[in-house]
């Protein structure tokens, strides 16, 4: 049972690590996250509760996710070809 939970687990990142994953800066998130274009992250204490001074941190596939949100956002004037120009955000293989 445990050697399962431990091979099927995903890693947490914190709010910093998910910032520098998706080359953005910390304090950026927070206002996502109000927005409602990436999803609040989930609390260290019983039940993922959040709140002041309390850990919380963004699971492997949540950090994934996040990244194409963000990739998908343009950077800039729109393009006449309607396509995404952002070249901030790291690619899939990054």
């Amino acid at each position: 049972m445990l050697a399962d939970f431990k091979r099927n687990r995903e890693r947490a990142f914190t709010v910093k690590e998910t910032a520098i994953l998706v080359n953005r800066h910390q304090k950026y998130l927070p206002t996502l996250m109000k927005n409602g274009t990436i999803p609040y992250p989930t609390g260290a204490q019983k039940d993922g509760v959040r709140g002041w001074q309390i850990r919380s941190y963004y699971s492997e596939s949540q950090v994934k996710e996040i990244r194409d949100t963000l990739a998908s956002i343009s950077m800039g004037g729109a393009r006449k070809d309607g396509l995404v120009t952002n070249n901030k955000t790291p690619t899939i293989q990054e």
